[in-house]
């Protein structure tokens, strides 16, 4: 309010000095009167034809009128160019009340808030950034979307200069606006060796001992953080040094319960933590395969590019005489574990036969509710359609599957990131 009452009283003081002036001008016939601008119009009209009573009277307000419409409009301006200017000088009191030390303009923030240390760490200037930590930058400076120069460091990819932020005093813990740390910036991004770096810490043996305390089911602080899907208390025990592949009694690592809980940033914190996502608990599921089951397309598709080769098998996409591959022939005889090996070794879910048919149409037509979800969680694409314009729902309705059309329907088509198909949609 205290910032709102002088634009008011300038707005209004400028509206009358304006208003004012013209109204001085309109009495020395500047501004156009009633008559003049009568007879104007009245010369471009026909002969014989008459103004209405009703237009007169138009002509007559809007001519009283302008002069304040003017004015207001003025005034307008002139508040606005004047309140910029103040602007200007108010950030750099701001900034000078906040860093005493930077007296040249061009150490100011930007309007969006960001210092020069900001602009360098996300643009992976890493000289400049030393210079600028050596002048005395704060590396906890946060922009207007709270984020520290460390978020868009770990963001952009670059360990080194996170590790010199770090050293220089930056607070990994600081969130911003999403309540996301660097470290799950870095984790989401998929940046691992940022994340080894910000995960470096001094942790005694003894309060690792501490936290690594199970209860009556094998279950760390890790693995129930996990299955609350809580990511700070993750990253936090992650710091703490707890291990990311510690097996419950049911031989179940914490990113088998945030996949099953369908916490991306969780899942994403574990494997940058180094969690091995090939783990199979007791009922021989991996995190991919419990994520997929449980219909988190997100997260089984994250775990799914954690846990797939980087070279794909060769021949693992040969064809038949019929133009199935081997993975049609898994989802025929919907056998979930050759599913998850021929996908894991680089298998296109979306290849098609001589039908125009996608394995997923095969698994849904045997009616396989684990054979589906994991197709779906490679990226199937459940939009693609035979040749008798059928999609995978459509079969397994066709089938009396209603367990897979709950299935089908569960997916979201924007969550799924389909691989490279044989034919078009």
């Amino acid at each position: 309010m205290a910032n709102f009452t002088p634009r008011i009283a300038l707005l209004l003081a400028s509206f009358t000095v304006v208003h004012s002036q013209l109204q001085q001008l309109a009495e020395v016939g500047v501004t156009l009167t009633t008559p003049h601008f009568m007879s104007m119009f009245e010369r471009s009209m026909l002969r014989g034809s008459a103004v209405t009573d009703s237009f007169e009277l138009l002509v007559h307000y809007a001519s009283v009128l302008a002069p304040d419409f003017l004015a207001f409009l003025i005034a307008a301006a002139f508040m606005r160019t004047v309140g910029s200017v103040l602007e200007v000088f108010k950030a750099e009191n701001r900034l000078s009340k906040k860093c005493p030390e930077m007296k040249n303009l061009e150490d100011a923030v930007d309007a969006f808030g960001c210092s020069r240390l900001h602009l360098a760490a996300h643009n992976g200037c890493s000289e400049e950034l030393q210079v600028l930590l050596q002048q005395g930058a704060d590396p906890n400076a946060l922009d207007s979307w709270a984020e520290t120069p460390l978020h868009m460091a770990a963001r952009a990819g670059c360990a080194d200069m996170c590790a010199e932020l770090l050293d220089a005093g930056a607070d990994r813990q600081l969130q911003n606006k999403d309540k996301k740390t660097a470290l799950m910036v870095a984790a989401l991004a998929g940046h691992h060796e940022v994340c080894e770096a910000l995960f470096l810490n001094e942790n005694n043996d003894d309060a690792s001992e501490e936290v690594d305390a199970l209860d009556m089911f094998g279950c760390s602080d890790l693995h129930r953080a996990a299955h609350d899907g809580s990511a700070a208390d993750v990253e936090e025990l992650l710091l703490e040094g707890l291990d990311p592949n510690a097996l419950d009694s049911w031989e179940e690592t914490p990113l088998h319960m945030a996949a099953r809980e369908g916490s991306t940033e969780c899942c994403a914190l574990l494997l940058a933590s180094g969690s091995d996502p090939e783990l199979q608990n007791k009922d021989k599921k991996t995190a991919f395969m419990v994520a997929a089951l449980a219909g988190h397309a997100r997260v089984s598709q994250l775990l799914f590019k954690a846990s797939r080769v980087a070279t794909p098998v060769p021949d693992v996409d040969t064809k038949d005489d019929f133009g199935c591959t081997s993975l049609h022939l898994a989802a025929h005889v919907a056998s979930a574990a050759d599913l998850e090996e021929l996908l894991l070794d680089g298998a296109n879910p979306n290849a098609r036969e001589a039908w125009g048919e996608t394995p997923l149409h095969f698994a849904a037509r045997a009616g396989s509710v684990e054979a589906c979800a994991l197709l779906l969680g490679a990226g199937c694409d459940m939009r693609v359609k035979n040749k008798a314009g059928k999609t995978a729902s459509e079969v397994a309705d066709f089938a009396g599957h209603r367990a897979i059309c709950m299935r089908l329907a569960k997916f979201d088509v924007h969550d799924t990131v389909p691989e490279d198909s044989d034919g078009e949609l």
